[in-house]
């Protein structure tokens, strides 16, 4: 039986799809951890500003996708302006 090398190539993008593979394994294993520590976890209800929330969530958001030229405006209704939120252990008090 003949055996030929595995061009450079084919061996690189294999090792960048194994790489790549194994790291979003890692945060999915990560993502599962935290679930079931919240799950395990006894909820700790807050009031807290939607407003912070929303300010919060944008600069999470914002972070992971570099996208910091976006303009959000926000109106929010002065009737709404707090909302009960569960806090998991962890997570800080401005966190969703």
């Amino acid at each position: 039986m003949l055996t030929f090398p595995v061009p450079y190539k084919k061996l690189s993008g294999a090792y960048g799809s194994l790489l790549s593979e194994s790291t979003r394994l890692e945060h999915m294993v990560l993502d599962i951890r935290r679930y079931i520590e919240m799950l395990n976890s006894e909820p700790e209800l807050r009031i807290l500003l939607l407003e912070d929330l929303i300010k919060s969530a944008l600069a999470a958001l914002r972070a992971e996708t570099h996208y910091v030229e976006v303009k959000v405006d926000l109106d929010l209704d002065p009737r709404c302006a707090f909302v009960e939120l569960q806090i998991i252990q962890g997570q800080d008090s401005a966190s969703p």
